[in-house]
């Protein structure tokens, strides 16, 4: 049975993300064009960051099932005790295998096919703690709280920059103000009303916001 190669999901992302960064490049001299193509570039690179995690723990649990098959034991058991009471747990027999094959482990960790939901970053190490093997757990872990942060501001952005509510806003700017984030993506005393506006603004001669982000992103999944 051939293994998910950790590598390979890594590298696909690292490629993936590249592409994104050429779209500016292609349009940079239309008229509004680098706020509008920021935050598309944003989005997509965003959507693909939750499926690189998705596929990045599919390839853990594929590579070593013990911690997972236990955790989800656990919770198969509690739920049932919740619900039936504690005889009904101790007679359910639960049936996992020893060693799961691609599909199964994502028909397990994701079984309605759209990305495992992380609400933050701090959900994403909680998750790998209790669901990957250690090593590939402390990958997680050895995230920084700016490191942490920035992944946190990324994805109230991409949020934003989907739906456009008021609650969106209110916590783009919130995640955008954390003291932990790295100076060059916290936001001023101004809020933040332009997402492509932020984005586009430049760091220094030739590295706007979004190229932190993608640089970013980049390389932590390389570090995961």
């Amino acid at each position: 049975m051939r293994k998910v190669d950790p590598q390979g999901v890594r590298d696909d992302f690292v490629d993936a993300v590249q592409g994104v960064q050429v779209l500016s490049v292609l349009v940079q001299d239309a008229p509004g064009a680098p706020r509008v193509v920021a935050e598309l570039q944003l989005l997509s690179a965003a959507v693909l960051w939750e499926g690189f995690l998705t596929d990045l723990f599919v390839a853990y649990v594929n590579g070593d099932s013990k911690k997972f098959t236990q955790d989800l034991k656990d919770r198969i058991t509690a739920s049932v005790k919740a619900k039936f009471g504690e005889t009904a747990a101790a007679r359910t027999e639960i049936k996992l295998g020893k060693h799961l094959d691609r599909e199964t482990v994502a028909g397990l960790l994701d079984p309605d096919g759209r990305n495992v939901a992380f609400g933050s970053a701090a959900d994403v190490v909680e998750s790998a703690q209790r669901r990957l093997p250690k090593e590939a757990a402390d990958r997680f872990k050895a995230l920084t709280p700016a490191e942490r942060a920035a992944i946190d501001g990324w994805t109230a952005i991409r949020h934003f920059v989907a739906h456009r509510s008021q609650a969106a806003e209110d916590k783009m700017n919130e995640a955008l103000a954390v003291p932990a984030i790295q100076p060059e993506l916290r936001r001023g005393k101004n809020r933040v009303n332009s997402a492509g506006k932020y984005l586009a603004a430049r760091i220094g001669r030739d590295t706007t916001r979004a190229d932190v982000i993608f640089r970013l992103m980049s390389d932590l999944a390389a570090r995961m």
